[in-house]
């Protein structure tokens, strides 16, 4: 019977790069077997750092002939497992499967978020929990649910009003839903406005920023709402009443 060749070996802290997205520090041992490729490289480890810089694939020419390696690796995560994009910036523990290959690699299991922020237009959220669970073996691709908390200052002339703004992510990076409340309470239009102008429409009082004649006036602050938003943007007035904003959007639903 022929012996299909094998070769273990003990790693102590040493750089993997399974891709140019996903650089890892890791102990433990590996196992190399398999009589031509694609080899099978398995084991258990302890991730003693990990940055996963991206989490969709990156764009560029798919790769050609065949896997040099498959992957059936075990590793857990008690911290130093960090995500940075542009979008999260966070430190995560877990337990999770590397499968898949060189050509297509997966990840498969959860992890917690210890500490960490999120950008939502523009605005950082501190991370007061979250997990993330990878489901698929073609692919490192995250169904998450983030929580995350900011404190947004509204200036009124000389006065001042704080609020807590939550923020609740869920979904895949393809498919979301942002959820935000704040206190003291705001309808969604003022928590909006109070993100990307730092003002609510309740500032229109008096001899506060009118925010309605300010977008009439400024297409670029109109123009700057609507792209932060991806809504369309329509400025009514009432009778007896200054300019309002609304989504127009909504009209045709």
């Amino acid at each position: 019977k022929e012996l299909t060749p094998k070769l273990s070996l003990f790693v102590s802290r040493v750089n993997l790069q399974l891709q140019s997205f996903l650089k890892t520090k890791v102990t433990g041992e590996l196992q190399l077997t398999g009589k031509g490729e694609p080899y099978l490289l398995s084991g258990r480890l302890r991730v003693d750092e990990a940055v996963i810089s991206s989490l969709e694939a990156k764009a560029g020419s798919k790769p050609t002939g065949e896997p040099v390696l498959s992957f059936d690796l075990k590793a857990d995560a008690d911290n130093q497992l960090f995500v940075r994009t542009d979008v999260l910036d966070g430190e995560f523990s877990g337990d999770f499967k590397v499968v898949g290959n060189t050509n297509k690699i997966g990840l498969l299991g959860k992890t917690e978020v210890l500490k960490g922020k999120i950008n939502f237009k523009d605005t950082p959220f501190e991370i007061i929990s979250g997990t993330a669970r990878f489901e698929r073996a073609d692919e490192i691709f995250p169904r998450f649910s983030i929580n995350g908390r900011t404190v947004v200052r509204e200036q009124k002339g000389r006065a001042y009003q704080d609020y807590e703004v939550n923020l609740q992510a869920l979904g895949t990076p393809d498919d979301y839903k942002i959820r935000l409340t704040s206190n003291p309470p705001l309808v969604e239009q003022d928590l909006i406005s109070l993100l990307v102008l730092g003002v609510t429409t309740r500032g229109q009082e008096g001899n506060y920023f009118d925010l309605g004649t300010a977008i009439m006036g400024q297409s670029p602050i109109k123009s700057k709402i609507q792209s932060e938003l991806g809504v369309d943007i329509k400025v009514q007035s009432a009778p007896g009443q200054g300019p309002t904003i609304s989504d127009s959007s909504a009209d045709s639903r």
